[in-house]
């Protein structure tokens, strides 16, 4: 505020929502509603959580501010440990969410399985013409499956009904994510002499809009998932076991290590991320902060 007071207008003075909000405790007996120019106040949020999950709410201060009339930022607690629980196949490779389900693409048994976000097993369906899925995303709306032997991708509707598919001209698609208006498929090997993996991204009937090169070289990028603000993509590397994250352009930002065995499929419904561990048929979540 340029000028005169900061008058905190809100009630409560500092609000606090989203599904884990019971799990921070907002204390504001000392918080004052009117702040001269130059002065400050404050208040103190404490973490309490009945379980060990990794919890994130939103703060929301309102005031007089012209600008910033509704100020709002993010807190977190946990110890970012992930959690994890078995899958019911055999090979679990793609993994996508719409927010309310995850799906796994099981190379193995060729199926598409479906669990609660919580990872009690639901159902599952076999791919069109048996073929071996290396990939699963939806919009909630359809689900797309990487036919990795026939270089194609298929779209279902929510129930594992076949509706179409469209080729890709690589040999080796991999993961496919989508925010709802196009379509992004790894190939894993992209340049052929150094092996360093490539992103194609479609629009929803399957026409390529662009590419770009990754920085995961040797053939490893696998997985990709995205929030619609930013990209991230497995490097499933014995020696790096990474997730790279990047912005929708492409362009790096950071990278973590997973260590977990075997790395293929990643999803995220913009607070966690969730990957699937091949070798030990297993589905990984992590807080994505």
């Amino acid at each position: 505020l340029e000028m005169g007071d900061l008058k905190l207008t809100g009630y409560p003075t500092v609000g606090i929502s989203g599904a884990d909000s019971s799990a921070f405790i907002v204390d504001t007996q000392e918080t004052s509603t009117t702040v001269a120019q130059g002065d400050y106040t404050s208040f103190n949020i404490t973490f309490a959580p009945a379980d060990s999950e990794n919890k994130v709410a939103t703060v929301t201060i309102y005031n007089n501010d012209p600008d910033e009339g509704t100020y709002t930022f993010k807190v977190y607690g946990g110890d970012g440990l992930p959690t994890s629980w078995a899958h019911s196949g055999t090979a679990p490779f793609g993994i996508g969410t719409d927010g309310t389900n995850i799906w796994v693409a099981d190379e193995s048994a060729l199926c598409i399985y479906k669990y609660s976000m919580s990872g009690v097993y639901d159902s599952h369906w076999t791919t069109h013409d048996a073929t071996i899925p290396s990939g699963v995303t939806t919009d909630g709306t359809n689900i797309w499956v990487v036919d990795f032997s026939g270089k194609k991708i298929q779209k279902y509707d929510m129930y594992g009904n076949y509706v179409n598919n469209w080729s890709v001209v690589f040999n080796y698609p991999q993961g496919i994510t989508t925010d709802g208006i196009n379509i992004w498929v790894v190939d894993p090997v992209g340049d052929e002499d150094s092996g360093i993996g490539k992103v194609h991204k479609y629009d929803m009937y399957g026409n390529e809009v662009s590419n770009w090169t990754t920085d995961i070289s040797g053939a490893h990028a696998y997985g990709i998932t995205t929030d619609g603000i930013n990209i991230w993509i497995i490097d499933s590397s014995v020696a790096n076991r990474s997730i790279y994250k990047y912005d929708m352009s492409g362009n790096y930002d950071s990278s973590w290590s997973i260590g977990i065995g075997y790395p293929k499929g990643i999803t995220t419904d913009g607070i966690n991320i969730w990957v699937t561990g091949n070798l030990v048929n297993k589905v990984y979540k992590y807080w994505r902060y």
